[in-house]
């Protein structure tokens, strides 16, 4: 996804990184937003893969976002990274290390993709984040503070996620299969998905591991919209957890209404079923916000803070018109 467009008119540069567990984006560009060029590549969430592996990947990216606009010589003013597993206490002095000494002469900003993501719908003031894709969790800023709330991993946490529908999916099914629970679409939508039924899939499935079972959720969606009780029963479920989540992250919060990001692609499922079960469960104090821009525009956000310059109405105008030009793609992150 390497542009052609030149530097030459663009005395200073900026980095945005918007980094997770199924791709990392990447963007190079100017003051005014106007991107110059844009990278998407594999995860680099040290969590999943290991800090190493995550820095080889985002050394590697960031090589080829500057080829051909100066490599690691440009003049970049201000990075940010927002990266999966990059808020980890041990991890955010590593990574920011790792960055300045790519970058010595920008000012360099890094944590969590959890800033990436509640800045693409609310660029400041408190508020929520409520991630819903492969992985589940809450995000509470309050002030420059920001407090985590779920999202400790599928094996013990994740409610809500594309693996914890896909996997509550998986068991329905197989329940169904044993004779301990009645008939479901689910069973003959996994056959179909899986390319076998879902007994002797077993292995496919554990080799596939988090990525195919949370692919997997897709079927459960498209179950509810056939009309199918237990895959139904499931989101409800789903909806449960997400709205806990959001009410243990109220109280962190000054007054309501609270207004809340919603990232993941779960969020588009079924035009937006998952947030009208979410808003039944809560009572009417929450403002729900879907990004019109991907997490990367958060991390841009955050990249201009850092340079000390203006987030105007201009630049927002520019840089979607810009993103748009350089191979938007939605972020379907399940």
């Amino acid at each position: 996804m390497n542009d052609k467009t030149k530097t030459s008119d663009c005395d200073t540069l900026l980095i945005a990184v918007d980094g997770g567990a199924t791709k990392t984006d990447l963007i190079l560009f100017c003051p005014e937003g106007r991107i110059i060029n844009r990278v998407i590549g594999g995860p680099s969430n040290s969590s999943e893969i290991g800090f190493a592996r995550s820095t080889e990947t985002l050394r590697d990216l960031f090589r080829q976002l500057l080829a051909g606009h100066g490599g690691f010589a440009a003049p970049i003013v201000a990075i940010h990274a927002g990266l999966a597993g990059g808020g980890i206490e041990t991890n955010k002095p590593r990574y920011r290390h790792f960055l300045e000494q790519l970058f010595p002469q920008a000012c360099v900003g890094n944590g969590s993709d959890a800033v990436c993501a509640i800045n693409s719908g609310l660029e400041s003031g408190d508020g929520m984040v409520l991630i819903a894709g492969t992985g589940s969790s809450l995000f509470v800023r309050t002030g420059d503070q920001i407090r985590q709330i779920g999202g400790w991993g599928h094996l013990l946490s994740d409610e809500g996620s594309g693996y914890d529908i896909g996997r509550m999916g998986l068991k329905r099914a197989l329940q169904s299969l044993d004779g301990r629970m009645p008939p479901t679409l689910l069973t003959g939508l996994f056959e179909e998905k899986l390319g076998q039924p879902v007994d002797r899939a077993i292995p496919k499935i554990y080799e596939g591991g988090k990525r195919l079972i949370s692919s997997l959720s897709r079927q459960v969606f498209a179950a509810v919209a056939a009309g199918d009780k237990a895959a139904a029963e499931i989101l409800q479920e789903s909806a449960c957890e997400l709205a806990q989540l959001l009410t243990a992250g109220s109280r962190f919060l000054p007054s309501p209404p609270f207004r809340v990001v919603l990232a993941g692609g779960l969020w588009e499922a079924n035009d937006g079923l998952l947030q009208k079960l979410v808003g039944e469960q809560l009572k009417d104090q929450y403002i729900f916000i879907i990004p019109e821009l991907s997490p990367v525009y958060g991390s841009a956000v955050a990249a201009m803070r850092l340079g000390g310059l203006p987030l105007t109405d201009d630049f927002r105008q520019a840089f979607r018109e810009s993103l748009s030009a350089h191979d938007y793609v939605k972020n379907n992150d399940l």
